[in-house]
This record gives C-alpha cells, sequence and structure tokens, in this order.
C-alpha cells in the first residue's frame, strides 16, 4: 500500500510521464541478467531445505526438526541484516563499477563494516539461544539449542561473503554468483553422500 501511494503520488505529480515502449536488445540484456540474479537466489534457498530433507532422510524427523528450528530461528535474523547490507552496498558498488581501484577499496570497507557490527549480533545470539529457544518455540524444543548456537557462530564466515553477490551484481557478473551457488549446493551432496551423517553433530 505505502509503494502504492508513493508510485501514485509520483506520478500525478510528475510534469512528463513516460510511455510504455519495449527495446528488444535492453529486454534480452534484462531478462538474462534476472534469470542469473533469480536462478542463484533460488539456489542458495534451496541448499539448506535440500540438506535438511538429506538430514531427515539419513537421521530421521526429529533430527530434521531440530535443524529446521536452528536455521529459522538464525535465518530470521541473518535475513534481515544480508538484506539491509546488500541494498546499501549494491548502488554504491555499482556507482564505482569504472574504477576499480575505488571498487576494491569501498567493497573492503564495506565488508569489515559489516564483520563489526554483525560478528556481535550473532555471537550475542549464539550465547542467549537457550532463552530465545524457549521463549519463542518454548521448552519441548530445547535440544535444538546447541544448533542454534552452531549455526549463530558459522556467522563468521557468511558474513564476509555476504557482499560478494552485490559485487557481482554491480560489475554485471551475476552468473559467476549462480556458478558459486551450484558448486556450493554440489559440495554439500557430494560431502553428504561420501562422508554420509552418523548424527546431527
Amino acid at each position: 500500500l505505502v509503494a502504492f501511494t508513493g508510485s501514485l503520488v509520483l506520478w500525478l505529480s510528475a510534469a512528463a510521464h513516460p510511455r510504455l515502449r519495449v527495446a528488444r536488445s535492453e529486454l534480452c540484456q534484462l531478462l538474462g541478467f534476472g534469470a542469473y540474479a533469480v536462478g542463484s537466489l533460488f539456489l542458495s534457498f534451496a541448499v539448506k531445505r535440500v540438506f535438511t530433507i538429506l538430514v531427515g532422510v539419513s537421521l530421521g524427523s526429529d533430527a530434521a526438526g531440530y535443524l529446521s528450528l536452528a536455521f529459522r530461528a538464525v535465518d530470521v535474523l541473518w535475513a534481515i541484516a544480508a538484506a539491509a547490507v546488500t541494498q546499501v552496498a549494491l548502488p554504491v558498488l555499482a556507482r564505482l563499477q569504472g574504477e576499480p581501484e575505488r571498487l576494491r577499496s569501498a567493497y573492503r570497507s564495506a565488508t569489515e563494516l559489516s564483520c563489526l557490527v554483525l560478528y556481535p549480533c550473532f555471537f550475542g545470539l549464539a550465547v542467549v539461544a537457550p532463552e530465545v529457544v524457549e521463549l519463542l518455540f518454548g521448552p519441548s524444543w530445547l535440544s535444538a539449542i546447541p544448533y542454534v548456537s552452531a549455526l549463530a557462530v558459522l556467522i563468521v564466515v557468511q558474513v564476509p561473503r555476504v557482499l560478494i553477490a552485490a559485487l557481482l551484481r554491480a560489475v554485471g557478473r551475476p552468473r559467476d554468483t549462480l556458478i558459486g551457488v551450484v558448486l556450493d549446493l554440489a559440495l554439500m551432496l557430494g560431502s553428504m553422500l561420501l562422508v554420509g551423517s552418523r548424527s546431527l553433530e
């Protein structure tokens, strides 16, 4: 409703209005870019779900339930943080795509700032996991506490990577993000098949 109202006010107050025209070359370029971006988002969403399904198949529904709850507890905070960081960084990085040195410097500074802000949040979540799980999910899910803590600590690996997709989109290389996510999925599936899973730990 807010977006609709803002768009309506902008349309009514604008002196000139754009006409609907489709340029084939720009449309093809946009569709190609969008397909890679959407594909990488879809696959990165699928990696955790496939992992949870494989855990359920090999270890049973209880283990899958604890793992799913742990992902949900951490992913809510991670989704908000990652979206905020990416939405701020993407236009800044895109503006600097013609200046490699400044782009590199901006990327480094944004990554350092993200780590500085997000590490304490997720380490804090790892510490207060017992209270969070009991408050949000109830005492019957207390067995999920170690997994919530472990996933919160693993953000140490994710935060430095959060801006990679934004950087690749900013420089017009969304296909590389998709390739990276496909490799993530292949590595996870290969590891599960090779090593197997004897316990949730």
